[in-house]
Order: C-alpha cells, then structure tokens, then sequence
C-alpha cells in the first residue's frame, strides 16, 4: 500500500500505485490483500483505488501528476477478492511454517506474474539442453514431453512434432555438430570489409524527461561506431549524450555525419537497432 487517504468524513481510501500501463489481476490480489489487513485492524475504508500510468500523457514543459496517472476506482472488485483472504493467508503462513521446500515443478508459471527468485536453484539440476529451452516450446509440448518422462533434447522421439527452428536445435543437440544456415555463405561476403559495426543504448524512463515524450518511450542516448577497412585497425567513434536535454537530435546528426565519413556495410548488434533508421 503506498499511501492511505483521509477522507472528508474521516474514512480512509487506498491508493495503491502501480508502474504499470494497465490493470492486471496480481494488482488487484495485491490490494485486496491490503485492504483485508487494514480493514482487521480496525480502520474504517471507503474505497480502494488503483494509480497506474498513462502510456498515453506527451509531456509539455514540465510534468502535469495529474495527466501522467490514470486513477481508478477498484472497489468492487477488491470486495469480491476478500472471502478468499483467509485462505490464502492461511495458505502462505503454512508455506513460512514449513521446514522444507514446497514441491514444485518448474515451469512457465514460475514467471507468472514474475519470476521467481528461486528459478535457479530449482533448476540447476536439469541439463543444459533441457527442453524447456527449446525456442517457442508451447505449455502442451512442454507437458507432453514431461509426460514422456523426456528431460534432455537428445531424447527427444524422433516423430515428436517439433516446429522447422525446434527440430534444427534437436538436431543439432542430437548429433553434437553445429547447424550453419545454408543462407550464411550469402551474408558473410557483405560482412568483409569496408565494414562499420553498429551499437546504441537507450533509456525508457517512466517518467518522462523531456518535452513530446511520453512515458517509457524508449530514448536513444548513446552510439559506438568501429570501422574496419582491412587494415586490422579500427577507427572508432562513439556519442554519449550528457542528460541535459533531449538528446534525440544531436545523436542523430552525429550518427549521420558519422556514417558519411566510412563506405560499406553496417552491422549492427541486435534486432533492435535493425528495426531504427538513423
């Protein structure tokens, strides 16, 4: 609960504030929880609200509170969670209470709604090919080769279906050998010099910090730039905005300016600065 209001009529209200962009069902657990507490305490409530921030507010000169957070009016909902208070009270302090560690299989519900900081230790017996790690591995094939009694890729049955990009990686965990897409022979040739390699940061605050941004806009700040021309030495350059103002301008001209000065191709280092044009 982060803060308790006192109304008029000497009631109080809940304001619980979220960093979120939107209401999700883990807020309204969180509150009702709270209010539950409070109201057992003796404290007469009249509402609950939840404060959560709108994705929408474009910041003007300075930052209007009011616009940036969106507030609404729970109540309803955090009446009809309380019956159930009791029992999940009842529910964490046996788990408190319990002198060994609860038995739970690891899966996609350990990072629901977060992770769980025990993943790890959960975990640190499985291999390293465990088939959980297989790319975009579904709750039904994850379930059914747990039923299958199938921990390691390697045991993975030969007529499990498995998407083209899930199949290339059991292959591969299969035979030991690396998989080379047929398509590398056609990109390595435009990666030779003249080459610059391409990389840059942002920031996504969620309050925004300067004008015509909303919250958690992503803000580049910073860029580096290594040129090879086949000499084995590299000419580097590189922009690190000071924080003062917004620094979207400047680091673009930079980079443009920047990227007149050195023929050839540009690599960059993600999808991310795949997907933005300089």
């Amino acid at each position: 609960m982060d803060a308790l209001e006192r109304l008029p009529d000497g009631r109080w209200r809940v304001n619980e504030v979220k960093s979120s962009t939107r209401i999700k069902d883990e807020h309204l657990e969180d509150i009702a929880l709270q209010v539950y507490v409070i109201a057992g305490n003796g404290l007469e409530l009249a509402d609950a609200y939840l404060i959560f921030t709108n994705d929408k507010y474009e910041r003007g000169e300075e930052v209007d509170w009011n616009a940036l957070f969106h507030r609404q009016d729970v109540t309803e909902d955090v009446i009809s969670l309380l019956p159930r208070m009791p029992e999940r009270i009842a529910e964490m302090h046996k788990v408190l209470c319990s002198t060994e560690a609860p038995e739970v299989r690891p899966d996609r519900h350990c990072f629901q709604p977060y992770e769980c900081e025990f993943w790890h230790r959960c975990t640190a017996e499985k291999p390293k090919d465990w088939v959980f790690h297989l790319p975009r591995i579904s709750r039904s094939q994850f379930e059914e080769l747990e039923s299958l009694g199938v921990v390691s890729m390697r045991d993975v049955p030969t007529d499990f279906p498995l998407k083209p990009k899930q199949r290339r990686v059991v292959d591969a965990a299969k035979s030991g050998i690396e998989c080379r897409s047929p398509e590398l022979v056609k990109t390595l040739p435009l990666l030779a010099p003249p080459v610059s390699h391409l990389d840059f940061e942002t920031l996504s605050p969620a309050i925004p910090l300067y004008r015509n941004t909303r919250p958690y806009q992503r803000i580049p700040f910073q860029w580096s730039w290594d040129y090879d021309d086949g000499s084995g030495i590299l000419v580097h350059r590189d922009f690190l905005a000071n924080g003062d103002t917004d620094p979207r301008r400047e680091l673009c001209e930079t980079l443009l300016s920047v990227s007149e000065q050195f023929p050839g191709a540009v690599m960059a280092w993600s999808n991310y600065e795949n997907q933005r044009d300089p």
